[in-house]
């Protein structure tokens, strides 16, 4: 069976901490990328007058005062998708 490009989603984990790389992040992403996949953010907030992220991206929000596995759980309980391709803000 072949996988069509509505079955990936693409996932990045993010803190806010770490929003000073999203500019390259979302470049690199974009230009290896494109439109390719679906794309989400996995975050802690989102104040979009202080953090930009693409218009593109569904954008699940997590506790921060969980663990970290807990919250991974909570975003993937927020999305539906049969496969994700799975990365952290630093691996452009």
């Amino acid at each position: 069976m072949e996988t069509g490009v509505s079955d990936i989603l693409h996932v990045v984990y993010s803190h806010t901490d770490y929003s000073d790389v999203w500019p390259v992040y979302f470049s690199q992403t974009e230009k290896y990328i494109g439109n390719r996949f679906r794309k989400c953010i996995f975050v802690n907030k989102c104040d979009t007058s202080k953090y930009h992220i693409p218009k593109d991206y569904k954008i699940c929000f997590y506790d921060d005062s969980l663990p970290y596995a807990s919250r991974v759980l909570s975003c993937l309980q927020q999305i539906d998708a049969e496969y994700i391709l799975y990365n952290h803000e630093d691996h452009f």
